[in-house]
């Protein structure tokens, strides 16, 4: 016998599936409350402040140049957790992209003439 339906939890879940018999099964599938809009950042300094509801985060180097990305504040070109590659030419998407899905705090980035496009999805 098999037993599935929805719930709302305060937004947080929106399915849970219970196979009833000699085995249980839980499905919790995650409801996003809300996405940010991206935002082109072109100066150095906090590009994501802190945010524990944060579930992914993503910033993409659109500049030629290297930016320098530290998991803290203060990222400059000998204080840094990541380098993010420059593409062939500003705006060609062929920039390096940093995905985090687990880190919450602030995100800095430095670099000479930096152009970043940066959003994060929040639970």
């Amino acid at each position: 016998m098999q037993n599935s339906g929805m719930l709302d939890v305060g937004g947080i879940l929106n399915k849970v599936s219970v196979l009833i018999g000699n085995v249980a099964s839980i499905v919790i599938s995650p409801v996003l409350s809300s996405t940010s809009s991206g935002s082109i950042v072109t100066s150095n300094g906090t590009v994501l402040s802190e945010n524990t509801l944060a579930i992914e985060r993503v910033v993409q180097n659109l500049s030629a140049n290297p930016i320098y990305i530290n998991f803290g504040a203060g990222a400059s070109n000998t204080k840094f957790s990541i380098v993010l590659q420059g593409g062939s030419a500003q705006d060609d998407g062929k920039g390096g992209i940093l995905s985090e899905q687990q880190y919450t705090g602030i995100i800095s980035a430095s670099g000479s003439s930096p152009r970043l496009s940066v959003f994060e999805v929040t639970l």
